[in-house]
């Protein structure tokens, strides 16, 4: 049919994030902040990074964040999806634009509903905080902010 492209392979495994080859990549800024880096050091990399296998080992395609965050952390296995290698280093590029184009941060109505929802299931504002590495203060306001009648948060 045309105008169709087949769907790629994909297989999942765990790879060493210091054995993923990173090439260049289109984010010139790969500095994570602490809050990033002590989530992946405390639950690990929750979400897989896409690689392609190489002759040599394999390359990192999506994830540099997290493969350099698990690496600092020193951490045994990252989980890694793995996909049909690229035509060529142009393809990996556009493929990282593509990817990265449509990433939108959370809003603050977004944090601040996921808070209460949170609060709904009985975690406390404290917990929330620790295990989001969110500041107390800002979980309380958030969640002080999801009470009122005027934030259009409840039913």
């Amino acid at each position: 049919m045309p105008g169709k492209t087949a769907t790629p392979t994909l297989t999942v495994v765990n790879l060493n994030p210091a054995d993923i080859r990173v090439d260049a990549n289109i984010r010139r800024n790969v500095k994570t902040d602490r809050g990033f880096w002590a989530s992946v050091k405390q639950d690990g990399v929750v979400v897989p990074v896409i690689v392609e296998q190489t002759d040599d080992g394999y390359r990192l395609i999506d994830g540099q964040r997290r493969t350099l965050a698990a690496t600092d952390a020193k951490l045994d296995t990252i989980p890694a999806v793995v996909i049909d290698p690229l035509a060529d280093d142009a393809g990996r590029i556009i493929r990282q634009l593509v990817v990265n184009e449509h990433r939108e941060q959370l809003t603050d109505a977004d944090r601040t509903a996921a808070f209460q929802t949170l609060f709904d299931l009985n975690v406390s504002a404290d917990q929330i905080a620790r295990k989001t590495k969110t500041p107390k203060a800002r979980v309380e306001t958030a969640l002080k902010v999801a009470a009122s009648p005027h934030a259009g948060l409840s039913e």
